[in-house]
């Protein structure tokens, strides 16, 4: 008795998914793991493609009225801007590439980043301090050791970014799917 009742109520909730969220979480699907994934999600964050999965998903289960007041979907709307700029911004200022690779860097050395640098085997040690970021990250740390590289800088910007990357795909597949249905 109990399984009818919970699958009656599985089956209502599926019927009641407006078609304009269901459209929108497909395309959100779609983008998360594919021209995202490879455009904007860091290697050592490559959970994030999956975790926009679940937070598109997320989005379908979260109840609104149907007649949604435009003002509300402005609201959304700024919200999704301001979460993609946060990422495109973080995109532009701290991702380090080579080839295929991206990888996502703090703002500055920690402590022991600093001496990991100093101890890296170069040709020209005295050039060390002057070398650019990018040539630290893929010569000196690489992906596992930038956390420790960077420290509590790394910490807050991949938390930053992880939130503002979710935040983006789960109001975009809101809003978007809610200015579908109202056509």
């Amino acid at each position: 008795m109990v399984n009818s009742a919970v699958a009656n109520a599985f089956i209502d909730s599926i019927k009641n998914l407006r078609f304009g969220l269901v459209l929108m979480f497909g395309v959100a699907a779609l983008i998360s793991k594919t021209v995202v994934k490879d455009a904007l999600v860091p290697a050592q964050m490559d959970w994030l493609a999956d975790a926009g999965l679940l937070a598109a998903l997320v989005a379908l289960l979260i109840p609104l009225p149907a007649d949604v007041h435009k003002q509300r979907l402005y609201w959304l709307v700024a919200v999704a801007i301001i979460c993609l700029t946060v990422m495109l911004v973080i995109r532009a200022t701290l991702f380090e590439e080579q080839g295929d690779m991206r990888l996502l860097v703090g703002t500055t050395l920690s402590a022991t980043g600093q001496a990991m640098a100093s101890n890296c085997q170069t040709k020209d040690p005295s050039a060390l301090p002057h070398w650019p970021r990018r040539d630290l990250v893929f010569k000196c740390f690489g992906q596992d050791d930038i956390p420790t590289a960077y420290g509590m800088s790394y910490s807050v910007m991949a938390v930053v970014y992880a939130l503002s990357y979710l935040c983006f795909i789960l109001v975009f597949v809101i809003a978007s799917g809610r200015a579908i249905e109202r056509r």
